[in-house]
């Protein structure tokens, strides 16, 4: 309890030092405390005085927000998960690809749960150690027809031979799927056993957006918009070994092994692609600074800053920052705003059913109010 009463007034304090144009947020010396797995953090940029936020939906891409821009701080959060495995799911999409490059029907490549399962909210698949995912992974190295599968379709119509090959493709997936929710199962087995535990520098994390719930990547697919020499920092649905950051730390105080604090200047190095996670100084049409991949002697660093820490089944519980809506029992109705046009002025009102219906109940703005605060 005390723990969470700290880091409540330690967010307060950030943003009091934000609306007094104070330009880097620190801690004092009884608010510091040490980033575990499974705290929502918010990284905030020193050299360009604006926290790490993308809007994770329309736009995937990372910026930077200014440091006094508090009115989507969601945006900012992100949910510091331990270093997740992605073999299966790698081969899992290969296959799929080459498949899809091969003008198979979507229900052959796709199967009926339409896409790779998310690691981050499948439960841990039962399955034997003989059908461990590394297992199933080295299966899918066989060619997808192999010769002595050739051999039986001797003397087959074409067609059939067709049918053998798809029905053949759909086992090779239904195994690869299978070696794919069995990772998800042992991902979530390691946020399990992580969760709560203290990190140190020199330690791998992903760093999962909160507000869509998507990783962030460092990707060599693509390159910056801005600073063509850099890569690009994006978020994807389910995560891959570009979403695998280091921590270590930007001054010699601190040093591998150490404990991370929060309100720490910390670099985040991508262990696939050697790079640092980079805001970038210059700025786009809109006036943001671009996050990107910089590869250079040039550390870029980020101050941690605690927004909620770990707790064990909080998706149980009602916590700041979650969208609720307000239902009247008794009359079967939502407690809404609407604005009065006749009088020119906002109304508290009952709506009843579905908040999409457009009806509202015949009681005024105040008896709304008195019979909602009155459930």
């Amino acid at each position: 309890m005390k723990a969470s009463w700290t880091t409540a007034m330690a967010m307060s304090r950030f943003k009091s030092a934000l609306s007094k144009n104070k330009a880097d947020p620190v801690l004092t010396e009884e608010e510091f405390g040490y980033l575990c797995m499974g705290d929502k953090i918010a990284l905030y940029s020193i050299e360009g005085d604006g926290y790490l936020t993308s809007e994770g939906f329309v736009d995937r891409d990372c910026y930077l927000a200014p440091g006094k821009q508090l009115d989507k701080f969601e945006e900012n959060v992100f949910h510091v998960v331990p270093k997740y495995k992605y073999d299966a799911n790698n081969a899992l999409r290969e296959v799929e690809e080459s498949f899809r490059s091969s003008a198979l029907t979507p229900e052959v490549v796709t199967g009926p749960s339409g896409g790779v399962a998310d690691p981050s909210t499948t439960s841990t698949a039962s399955s034997s150690p003989s059908s461990s995912s590394s297992a199933l992974v080295a299966a899918s190295a066989s060619p997808a027809v192999s010769s002595s599968s050739s051999a039986s379709m001797a003397g087959l119509s074409a067609e059939q031979q067709q049918q053998q090959r798809a029905a053949q493709r759909a086992e090779e997936l239904a195994r690869l799927r299978l070696a794919d929710a069995a990772e998800c199962g042992e991902n979530s087995s390691e946020y399990d056993r992580m969760a709560g535990k203290q990190i140190t520098y020199g330690s791998v994390v992903q760093l999962q957006h909160a507000k869509s719930g998507k990783f962030l990547v460092i990707t060599v697919r693509e390159i910056a918009q801005l600073e063509r020499h850099c890569l690009k920092a994006t978020l994807t649905e389910n995560g891959e070994e570009g979403s695998w950051l280091v921590i270590t730390p930007r001054f010699k105080t601190r040093s591998e092994g150490d404990r991370v604090r929060y309100g720490d200047q910390a670099v985040f190095v991508s262990k696939l692609y050697s790079v640092n996670l980079h805001a970038s100084l210059q700025t786009l049409s809109d006036g943001r600074h671009e996050v990107n991949g910089f590869q250079g002697t040039k550390r870029h660093s980020w101050r941690v800053l605690p927004y909620s820490q770990y707790t064990p089944a909080a998706e149980r519980y009602l916590k700041g920052g979650d969208v609720v809506r307000v239902f009247h029992r008794e009359r079967g109705a939502y407690l809404t705003k609407r604005r009065n046009a006749e009088l020119s002025v906002e109304e508290v009102v009952l709506e009843l059913g579905s908040s999409h219906n457009g009806k509202r109940s015949p009681s005024s703005s105040a008896a709304a109010a008195a019979a909602a605060a009155a459930a």
